[in-house]
This record gives structure tokens, sequence and C-alpha cells, in this order.
């Protein structure tokens, strides 16, 4: 039989551990993801490999995790009725940072047919490493399925200086992976003074179509 003072200490203890465990489970609390801004865009890709022409969906969402970005572990693009989704992570999405925001995604989410992508509701979800999640959406109007082939920016690389056609915004350089290993502006006086990054493999050149509201795409060019 428990006397009152071995009552008091084995009060005392499942106070102790109660507090313990209480502080556990707060410390290891996990905060939700959090989507701030979303931008989307169709890009009209002229392929040289192949000499096709297709649309691609560029996205990015600027994300924030009290845990840390490094705890941001998928992003899904979704559309249910459509029955259409897309899986980023780490292995493929592209990180840019803009002072303190941090941006991810990808500028090559493609049709598996090539075809264009269809009008409607997108949502986009972000998953951290403990299942946490935070959702947005946008939504696709119908839009021009054409392609204005004498509208498309030209480049290439003469010795070890690209150049391009007037009007082209920015070079994209990706290396043997395809991975983003730079964007350089191709407007103003940055146009006298890119040089091929380290790990630069193939080149892409951009510019962007006010009147249709999407962006022209070329390439690859090999970088020798």
């Amino acid at each position: 039989m428990l006397k009152n003072t071995d009552f008091n200490i084995a009060r005392l203890l499942n106070i102790f551990f109660i507090s313990a465990l209480l502080s556990l489970v707060l410390s290891c609390a996990e905060n939700r993801p959090e989507i701030n801004q979303i931008f989307w865009q169709i890009n009209k890709i002229h392929n040289l490999d192949s000499g096709k022409y297709y649309d691609t969906l560029s996205l990015f969402i600027e994300a924030r995790d009290e845990d840390g970005i490094e705890d941001l572990q998928t992003i899904y693009l979704i559309n249910d009725k459509e029955e259409l989704f897309w899986k980023m992570t780490e292995e493929n999405w592209i990180q840019k940072t803009d002072g303190e925001e941090n941006w991810f995604g990808s500028g090559s989410i493609i049709m598996n047919d090539f075809s264009s992508f269809p009008s409607g509701k997108y949502r986009t979800i972000v998953i951290d490493e403990a299942g946490e999640r935070a959702e947005t959406s946008f939504t696709l109007s119908k839009y021009e399925s054409g392609f204005p082939e004498d509208a498309f920016p030209s480049a290439g690389i003469r010795g070890n200086t690209p150049y391009y056609s007037p009007g082209t915004e920015a070079l994209w350089f990706f290396d043997k992976e395809m991975k983003l290993v730079k964007e350089v502006s191709a407007v103003g006086s940055a146009a006298r003074n890119i040089q091929i990054p380290s790990g630069g493999e193939v080149m892409f050149a951009y510019k962007y179509d006010r009147a249709n509201g999407f962006g022209l795409v070329t390439g690859p060019y090999g970088i020798k």
C-alpha cells in the first residue's frame, strides 16, 4: 500500500512525465507551408532537335515554411476535370531566390501528347516533409493553339559569345541533364556582357509575346 509520501512522489513523477511529454509534442509540432504568390504562363516552344512546335506550362510558387524551405518536398499541379496531374520535387524543380522570396517550380510542364493545355481550373498543392500542405489555384482560359513561326527568337554561339535576334529577352543555360544553370537577361546593357556559365551545355532563347500573353522559346543550341 502506498504511503502519503509515496503517493506525493508518484504524483510529482506523473506531472513531470506529462509535462515532458507535452514539451516533446510541442517541440515536434510541424508548421504548415504557405503559398504567398503564384506565377504561371503558357510558353510556345520551337524545339530545334525535333523540329516540332508545342506548348509548355511554366508554373512557379513563392512558398515558405517556418521549419525551413528545405522542409518542402513536393508540388502537385492538378486539373480535376480533365484528370490531369503533374508532380515536382527537388529532383526536377527549379528553385529561385529573389531577396527573401523563394520560388519553386518548372518551366517545362507538358502534355503527354504535346497538345495544348485544356482550359479550366488548375490546383497547385505544396506538401512538406511532415505531410502538411498548402493549396492555391488559377484558371487557364482558352488560348490560341497555333504557332507564330516567324515570331520566335533565334540565337547561337560565336566563339565563346552568345548572339541572338532583336527582341530576345533572356537566354537560359542548362547542363547536360537539362537542369537550369543560369538565366541571363538579354535586354539593355546586359546584352553586351553575356558569358556562358560554367556547366552550361545547351542554350535557349526566350521572348514574351505581349499581344497574346505567352512566351516564345527556341532551342536547344549546343555549346561547344
